[in-house]
């Protein structure tokens, strides 16, 4: 697997869309969440996005004339641009999918929140006081060479990856820029509000592009066209069920004014159901 989250931040930090692409507990996730807004918001000030996208122009030039692959960008590189070391994640992801052949596991911690917020913090390294000896470390660092966080910002919006040492990172960034063109034609210049009110769309645009963290297309027009496609299906399904409902005779009596969703049923409905209790 190539990437294995992908998530969209305001310019405050909150997240308006959480893609990741393994079985995690809800406490983990959220715990996941955090670290990565962490890492990108919180960088030192002189990471500045100039910086960053002069820095990714030379490692994209370098890249084009051979002269330089994804392995020879060395930390530094990726620490002044828009490549973060993503290292303290691979655990994670690795232990979740099996691939990792033993899991650090915290068997004396309690049931509940308490065993969750453990684990998070024994897997992602938010807390550093239960490391057993300098093996565990090196199995880490191995395990996480070549993990990156690959991030870019568009107007309040910053877009984010992690993934593994198997995918290009200026491949990922090429790949956001698809992702956003297509939110950008499908919404007409999409805004924050489009991924707060529409994020059923804004998946089924994602998932038009990656889906279990493999990328299936990077086609703009192919993107666009089954996402509208998908989009009018669902129009449609919504509208036939709207008329099968128009067409029940007496649905305004059997459903009190507020229906289903307030809890009040109409008084027909309670006769019925009366019928069957007595």
């Amino acid at each position: 697997m190539a990437i294995h989250a992908l998530l969209i931040f305001n310019n405050k930090g909150q997240p308006r869309l959480v893609s990741i692409y393994a079985p995690l507990s809800t406490q983990i996730q959220v715990a996941l969440v955090s670290r990565i807004k962490t890492r990108i918001f919180d960088r030192p000030s002189s990471l500045s996005v100039g910086a960053g996208r002069s820095n990714r122009a030379r490692a994209s030039s370098s890249s084009a004339s051979g002269a330089q692959t994804n392995a020879e960008l060395g930390t530094e590189e990726y620490a002044e641009s828009n490549f973060l070391d993503g290292s303290e994640f691979a655990p994670v992801f690795l232990s979740a999918s099996g691939s990792k052949g033993k899991a650090r596991r915290n068997e004396e911690a309690d049931d509940g929140a308490a065993a969750a917020a453990a684990e998070v913090g024994d897997r992602i390294g938010i807390t550093k006081g239960r490391v057993e000896g300098d093996q565990e470390e090196e199995e880490q660092e191995r395990l996480g060479r070549g993990w990156k966080i690959v991030w870019r910002n568009y107007a309040t919006l910053y877009f984010a990856c992690i993934v593994d040492e198997s995918e290009s990172p200026l491949g990922i960034l090429d790949l956001i820029q698809v992702f956003v063109e297509a939110l950008d034609r499908c919404f007409e210049n999409v805004c924050e509000l489009d991924l707060i009110f529409h994020f059923d769309e804004v998946h089924a645009i994602l998932s038009e592009i990656i889906q279990g963290g493999l990328v299936l297309d990077t086609s703009l027009e192919s993107i666009c066209a089954n996402a509208s496609a998908s989009a009018r299906a669902r129009k449609k399904s919504a509208a036939q069920s709207s008329a099968v409902a128009a067409a029940l005779p007496g649905l305004a009596d059997w459903i009190a004014p507020g229906g289903a969703a307030s809890g009040t049923w109409g008084d027909s409905w309670r006769r019925e159901i009366s019928r069957f209790t007595q």
